[in-house]
């Protein structure tokens, strides 16, 4: 009975031992039921987020696919922008080299045709009436200057018989002024009048400046003739061969050239004055050293405005007019008078026509105002040119009769 007891007691403490057991499991199988329900938990949030990650990576990576694909596209734009850009700089390049070019040949051709249009213009800076005014006003002022030296110088009139030994300046004269002219300004003073009539000296003068005039407007060169001369015969080549327009323009361009270093040279008045002085001489003027001192400054006082004036007609004609070829024009002292090419200055002073005239003609004595002469080259049917020429101005001349009856002396007596 205690055995069974015994049994029973181990038997129940065994039971209460399992159910100890059983509840303890039960307890840490709820435990870890809620351990594995809130890993589950857990897994499931770390799930959601790994799909929330994952979502996001996916949108991630998308996005860095289109953001690789926007970058490889920028970047093919940004490398046919580049070759765009270069084909653009290389078209500037070519572009800036025909520009170049083509300026450098605008130039040339601009410079070729500036110079041809300075040879092939036909306008005249100065007209023809501008050039009349001009060389009137140059007339009045040599006329203006001989009367006054005529009149102011002191002629002496010689006592008895006067010999004149003519120098070689005084030959010189003869031949400018002609035998005629330069023996009646000698001779004048075989007259029983007390006084003279200055007109034999005054037109002298007047014809010595007219003629230094036309010779300073028609030179190329006042220094140095052999350089006048030779430009001289280049022109009238050219004026032969090419038209009216290229060769005045050529003769224009040439005259300002010279011209200022013509007008600056220092003897221009050394040869006429050389002239004055010794038909001073001729027309009687007896001074001392220092008074021909004196008069060679009053002549050149004198004579400076002159200067000016014959510049101005040089340039009116050799520059301002290149439409035609202007000269000055004068009539050598011994020619035969033609009413159709001069003009008698002093006709109304004559008192009658002297014997000698009527058997010789009306013969010049000088000229005393220049005249000017119109040339222009013409073009023939068969193409060469051939110079016309016109009087446009006529020039004034004085007889050698009118001067004889100025100092009272019959033709037939010089």
């Amino acid at each position: 009975m205690s055995r069974d007891s015994s049994a029973s007691r181990q038997r129940g403490t065994k039971k209460n031992h399992h159910k100890s057991e059983s509840r303890r499991y039960r307890e840490e199988l709820h435990v870890l039921e809620e351990e594995r329900q809130a890993l589950s938990e857990s897994l499931r949030l770390v799930k959601s987020e790994m799909d929330a990650v994952e979502r996001r990576a996916q949108e991630a990576e998308e996005r860095l696919k289109r953001r690789s694909k926007e970058l490889r596209d920028a970047s093919d734009r940004n490398r046919e922008l580049e070759m765009l850009l270069q084909k653009r700089e290389d078209d500037l390049r070519r572009m800036d080299a025909q520009y170049t070019q083509t300026r450098q040949f605008l130039d040339t051709r601009t410079a070729e045709l500036k110079g041809a249009q300075v040879f092939l213009s036909t306008a005249d800076t100065v007209s023809g009436g501008e050039l009349i005014v001009k060389l009137e006003a140059l007339n009045s002022e040599i006329f203006q200057c001989a009367a006054y030296l005529a009149e102011s110088f002191p002629y002496t009139k010689p006592e008895g018989e006067r010999e004149l030994r003519l120098s070689s300046g005084t030959e010189r004269l003869k031949k400018v002024l002609g035998e005629r002219l330069f023996m009646i300004i000698m001779n004048r003073w075989k007259t029983e009048l007390d006084e003279v009539d200055p007109l034999p000296v005054q037109v002298a003068l007047q014809f010595l400046i007219i003629s230094w005039s036309a010779h300073i407007i028609t030179a190329w060169s006042i220094d140095d003739p052999r350089f006048s001369t030779k430009m001289g015969d280049i022109y009238n080549k050219i004026r032969k061969s090419e038209e009216q327009a290229i060769s005045g323009r050529w003769r224009a361009i040439t005259n300002r050239k010279t011209r200022s270093s013509m007008s600056r040279s220092p003897g221009i008045l050394d040869g006429l004055l050389s002239y004055i002085l010794d038909l001073q001489l001729i027309a009687g003027w007896r001074v001392n050293e220092a008074d021909k001192l004196a008069s060679v400054g009053t002549l050149k006082e004198r004579l400076t405005p002159i200067v000016k004036s014959v510049f101005e007609v040089k340039s009116a004609i050799g520059e301002g007019i290149t439409s035609a070829d202007m000269d000055p024009l004068i009539i050598p002292p011994g020619e035969p008078f033609n009413p159709t090419t001069m003009e008698n200055a002093y006709e109304e002073h004559r008192q009658k026509i002297s014997e000698e005239e009527s058997r010789r003609g009306i013969i010049v004595g000088c000229t005393t105002e220049m005249g000017l002469r119109m040339a222009v080259m013409r073009k023939l049917t068969n193409g060469t040119l051939q110079p016309h020429s016109e009087t446009i101005l006529k020039p004034k001349i004085i007889t050698e009769a009118t001067l004889l009856e100025a100092v009272g002396a019959e033709t037939r007596s010089l």
